[in-house]
């Protein structure tokens, strides 16, 4: 049930702020005003809503592979969106961890920023691309994947991410240093093909 719980939550606030102004449940959205739905694993569920209305829906499985899933307006699943609505994305190891931003680009693509395992078990931040229909976009780093080698000398999370006019992208992240707990904190530009972006302080990372 844990699954459930912040995903839920994140459906009902988009139904309170979208349509009802006294607090009720909005009953156009999938009759009760909430949706529940399995497919998730873990504590962390990120989404955003595209101009049309569209929710997507970002966090992984209990196998550990990305999940995007995408909801009309209405809570139901949008059958449009890779015919049935969910993407589980895989990685060559077979290792993602959790999805904790959802970008909407102008284009109507799809960026997913997180962080996944490299081949010595660290996290190293992670970003898919997803064109509008759900499949990977070919024209972003590896067959729509783009995962960063070590900043940090432990691991690197990914928390937030933004869109900038430029069509480029900035990941904020926080990197461990040390078992014993260092932590540094980094900004990340990427340019709109998945690179990183060498005139942002020299090597894109700052």
């Amino acid at each position: 049930m844990k699954k459930f719980v912040l995903f839920c939550g994140f459906l009902l606030i988009l139904g309170l702020v979208t349509h009802a102004q006294d607090g009720t449940l909005d009953s156009t959205f999938n009759s009760v005003g909430f949706k529940q739905q399995s497919g998730f694993y873990g504590s962390n569920v990120t989404c955003a809503v595209q101009p049309d209305g569209r929710i997507i829906v970002a966090g992984k499985n209990n196998q550990n592979k990305r999940v995007v899933m995408r909801f009309l307006q209405n809570g139901t699943p949008d059958s449009t969106f890779n015919l049935t609505g969910i993407v589980n994305s895989t990685h060559p190891i077979g290792n993602y961890l959790d999805a904790y931003k959802v970008l909407i680009q102008p284009d109507g693509k799809i960026l997913v920023i997180g962080q996944a395992f490299d081949a010595s078990f660290k996290n190293r931040v992670c970003v898919n691309r997803y064109n509008p229909d759900g499949t990977a976009d070919a024209t972003f780093g590896a067959s729509g994947m783009v995962q960063l080698g070590a900043i940090g000398v432990e691991s690197d999370l990914a928390f937030d991410a933004a869109l900038l006019s430029s069509g480029k992208f900035v990941v904020g992240a926080y990197s461990l240093e040390s078992n014993s707990g260092v932590y540094k904190y980094s900004v990340i530009r990427f340019n709109t093909d998945g690179t990183v972006d060498p005139s942002f302080d020299v090597d894109g990372i700052a």
